[in-house]
């Protein structure tokens, strides 16, 4: 019998009534869990800046956000070909799935849904794997996909057109057997042997390396006939003709168009050459608007364009980037006056060198609005590209309300794991946003690069070499923030100097869990971690028989990891492969007796997280009946799936 008519059916098992939408809004302050979605925590994340803006900076905010969901799209289908119609046509489900149905048949769909809308797409693209499909199989999607047709009034399209997208995801999506790794690298071999089919459909791992085309970042690379061809992904015109998502494209160009009379004056020029960029795809027109943005401080700007160069192995392809954000006006004075600093603090670094001057502009700016694949799982720093024929353009944006409200709860967090006593845990979670702030600031000052930028470029294949010199980076950037100077530049309040070293303490305990997690930190935390307990820098010491505390001297650990930076800053420089090999093997995996396990049981209990996504505020307008912008205003979604059905444009809006 056809599946289908089974399906029918089914359907009217399902069918039980109707029961009321929901409308409670889950409150949530910053620092606080929206909710959970698997291991990753959703945080609500706010932005105060924006009530500062005038009207015309709001009405820019509205037409540059409105230009970011345009192209919301266009990311998916470049990680992976055909995701965009598929999430497209899921989410629709999503929005008409609240009436006849029992709520527990729709639990697996709904947390699949959410897993989707957070990894923007099927795949993990830090791992390069499929996300897991939890409880939710292809039997689920059948038996939903009638009540979701019959609720929608046909908006998910024809029977032949639901079968024809229900196949592909389940014969492409759902089957594990099917393109289960957008890339890999064989270790043993020293080469890529998959490839993301989004940037090179078809071509081999040696036809991509060796192809030399017109269009670098924006464009395809597709194998046809023992032929190499290039698909540019530009909107074009009457004159010029279309490229790959060219409509998605137009829209974004047009709210260009519509926001350009209310944009702050520095950005009308920019704005002019993004346009041109997106319709032509020649890509000096970008390099050209990126520089003249980097040059002003307008209170809202952005970035648009095929920018995101980390899934491609070979760094050359750019996934689709989309970001608004404000100005920090008051951290961007902390930073003003470390830049001032830098070289007096620089040149006091243990094993200090030249190579420590400040090598880029940094910018301090709230995030408002993102789309692809850094829309959720938001980082707490951007690095804008630099432009081709200028490197010292190159820009680092610290998004300062993401970094605020996970240091907040990852405070709050250890505090509830591992507190020294009430006081000092009160103390922890009000200098956490600012220690979480001069930290990553001065990570970022010489202009350092992490040792794996992207997190999934070599897919897990770390070398000895990058983990010692990623060891040293952090130990320069936690001897600096014992440093009383950066307290007198305004970076942490007085009394943090101390509460620097029992965070840092708090996170090596986390750290030294024996818990499995794809960030790249947990390989290099441990050995920090072990070394300073060897030393005595870090003291644990057990409260009752139940809770570890520990002890930190800030003078003591600073003088500890100075010895360590001179140690293994030499070997770093001469290549010494023994004395690299020496410190890992005696610091990777000498936990102290019984710490993991304590520790483990201690993550369980309180539903530890490895990662975060980010709900962020959702710029809404009232538009008059000529088209006019009457008021623009932020709102927040009620959870994260209800985020993403109004980006989607499947749920209704409200206004205040």
């Amino acid at each position: 019998m056809n599946p289908w008519v089974i399906a029918f059916s089914l359907c009217a098992l399902l069918l039980v009534g109707c029961g009321p939408k929901q409308e409670s809004r889950l409150e949530a302050m910053p620092g606080e869990i929206v909710e959970r979605v698997g291991d990753i925590a959703i945080l609500r994340a706010e932005t105060p800046a924006f009530d500062q803006l005038s009207e015309n900076d709001c009405a820019a905010a509205w037409y540059l956000s409105q230009a970011i969901l345009a192209g919301r799209e266009i990311s998916r289908d470049q990680i992976y070909p055909g995701q965009a119609a598929a999430c497209r046509f899921l989410e629709t489900m999503g929005a008409n799935l609240d009436y006849g149905i029992i709520p527990s048949t729709v639990q697996p769909f709904r947390l699949f849904l959410k897993n989707l809308q957070i990894h923007d797409g099927f795949y993990n693209v830090r791992t390069g794997r499929k996300i897991p499909l939890g409880g939710f199989d292809d039997r689920g999607l059948t038996n939903l996909l009638f009540v979701a047709q019959a609720n929608s009034g046909g908006k998910l399209g024809s029977l032949i057109e639901v079968n024809l997208m229900r196949t592909f995801i389940v014969d492409t999506l759902f089957n594990p057997a099917k393109d289960s790794l957008l890339f890999d690298w064989d270790s043993n071999a020293g080469r890529w042997t998959i490839l993301p089919p989004g940037f090179y459909d078809g071509a081999s791992p040696s036809e991509a390396q060796a192809f030399s085309g017109k269009y670098t970042a924006n464009s395809r690379l597709t194998h046809r006939d023992g032929v190499i061809a290039e698909q540019v992904l530009r909107a074009g015109d009457e004159e010029l003709a279309s490229g790959l998502f060219a409509d998605p494209l137009r829209r974004v160009i047009d709210n260009l168009e519509k926001g350009r009379p209310y944009f702050p004056a520095p950005l009308v020029p920019a704005a002019d050459l993004l346009k041109e960029y997106l319709r032509t795809g020649v890509s000096s027109l970008y390099d050209s608007a990126a520089i003249i943005r980097r040059s002003a401080s307008p209170p809202v700007d952005f970035i648009l364009g095929f920018a995101d160069t980390r899934l491609d192995p070979f760094g050359q392809k750019g996934l689709w980037t989309g970001l608004l954000f404000l100005e920090d006006e008051a951290q961007q004075v902390k930073i003003a006056r470390l830049v001032q600093a830098w070289p007096e603090l620089g040149a006091a670094l243990p094993g200090g060198s030249e190579s420590y001057q400040a090598a880029s502009r940094i910018k301090a700016v709230q995030l408002l609005a993102a789309s692809g694949v850094n829309g959720a799982l938001c980082p707490d720093v951007y690095r804008d590209p630099p432009s081709s024929d200028a490197q010292s353009h190159r820009q680092s944006l610290i998004f300062t309300n993401i970094l605020k409200v996970r240091a907040q709860v990852r405070a709050k967090y250890l505090e509830s794991l591992f507190c020294m006593n009430p006081n000092d845990s009160l103390e922890a979670v009000i200098s956490a946003p600012d220690l979480a702030f001069t930290r990553i600031t001065i990570g970022e000052m010489p202009g350092l690069e992490p040792v794996i930028p992207s997190g999934f470029h070599r897919n897990g294949a770390v070398s000895i070499e990058e983990v010692i010199r990623e060891v040293i980076r952090q130990a320069q950037i936690w001897w600096l923030a014992g440093d009383l100077k950066l307290a007198a530049l305004g970076m942490l309040p007085v009394q943090a100097n101390t509460e620097t070293y029992r965070s840092l303490a708090r996170q090596y305990l986390i750290s030294l869990a024996d818990f499995s997690s794809d960030r790249y930190d947990y390989a290099v935390l441990p050995l920090l971690g072990n070394y300073l307990l060897e030393t005595g820098a870090l003291v644990l010491e057990e409260v009752q028989g139940k809770t570890y505390c520990l002890s930190a001297d800030s003078a003591v650990v600073r003088g500890k990891l100075a010895q360590l930076i001179h140690r293994l800053q030499p070997a770093t420089v001469a290549r010494d492969q023994q004395l690299m090999n020496e410190f890992v093997s005696k610091y990777g995996g000498s936990n102290p007796e019984g710490l993991s396990r304590e520790v483990a049981q201690r993550l369980q209990a309180a539903a530890a997280f490895n990662q975060e996504a980010f709900l962020l505020p959702l710029v809404r307008a009232r538009i008059n009946p000529m088209g006019g912008l009457e008021e623009v205003f932020l709102d927040q979604a009620r959870d994260f799936n209800h985020a993403m059905l109004i980006y989607s444009g499947l749920e209704p809006t409200k206004g205040k």
